[in-house]
């Protein structure tokens, strides 16, 4: 991929896994660094890039319509690379999402 959008990226560690003339989108909630674009997707937004390829890692626990994010997702690219952390508990993402 020449293009990657990080969904929910936190500190951006996958950013260092990535050779550097991957462009890297690093979207989170809250801004861990600088470079974070700032989006609330249960508060109805998202950031709208087109990317190559989406990740979204360890994200789905914090949302309560993946069904809207996913549509959102499909919109800026094609390929989405993404986990489902179920063994985990934390309060903040009780009554989220089950399945």
């Amino acid at each position: 991929f020449k293009s990657i959008i990080d969904l929910g990226c936190g500190v951006q560690l996958l950013k260092q896994f990535l050779h550097t003339n991957i462009e890297y989108i690093a979207v989170d909630m809250y801004a861990h660094l600088d470079s974070t674009h700032i989006c609330d997707f249960n508060g109805g937004q998202f950031f709208k890039a087109n990317a190559e390829c989406c990740v979204a890692s360890g994200l789905f626990e914090y949302i309560y319509d993946i069904e809207n994010l996913l549509n959102n997702v499909s919109q800026c690219c094609d390929n989405i690379i993404c986990s489902y952390c179920y063994k985990e508990r934390y309060p903040v993402r009780q009554g989220i999402c089950i399945f």
